[in-house]
This record gives structure tokens, C-alpha cells and sequence, in this order.
């Protein structure tokens, strides 16, 4: 992502403009245990648990599967190109 505009930037092609199931899962696992470390009776910890947990229960994960019903979790999402990059699958637990 530019910084700047907040655009993203199509690194590994055109068909990467999206979200990525490894990268947002390890942003929320750091956001996660920083929440858990900042978690005080001061009003700016209590602020930021409050918005760490705002995060935590907004990430929109659906985008993962092909279809709500899916056994499988894909890597890559794109609001343009949808799942058109699946390395592999990987198999829910």
C-alpha cells in the first residue's frame, strides 16, 4: 500500500490489488497481544483496547472463501478481481 494515497500497489502483478489472508492474520495477531499488553485503567489504554477490538471484530474475513460454504481458505482477495490468485487452498480445521 502507498502510504501516501493509500492506494495499493500491484506488487506481484496486476491481480494484486487486494487483501491477503497471511498478512491480515499476522497484523491482528501483534494488534492482539498488544491489546492484551495495553490493556490498563487509563482512558488512552482503554482507548486503544477499544479500538484494537473495533479492528479485531471488523476484519472482513469472508472474502477468504470462494463461497460461504467452502472447506477452504484462499490467500489472496481483490474487490476487482475476487479469488483469481489461489496458490493452493488450504483446508479448514
Amino acid at each position: 500500500m502507498d502510504g501516501r494515497t493509500g492506494k495499493t500497489l500491484p506488487v506481484f502483478g496486476m491481480f494484486d490489488n487486494g487483501g491477503d489472508l497471511v498478512e491480515t492474520s499476522f497484523l491482528m495477531e501483534g494488534l492482539l497481544v498488544a491489546r492484551q499488553y495495553f490493556h490498563g485503567s487509563t482512558s488512552a489504554e482503554q482507548d486503544f483496547y477499544r479500538r484494537i477490538t473495533h479492528l479485531w471484530e471488523t476484519v472482513e474475513w469472508t472474502g477468504t472463501r470462494s463461497d460461504p460454504k467452502s472447506d477452504f481458505l484462499y490467500w489472496h482477495w481483490s474487490p476487482e478481481w475476487a479469488q483469481h490468485i489461489h496458490p493452493s487452498p488450504r483446508r479448514l480445521q
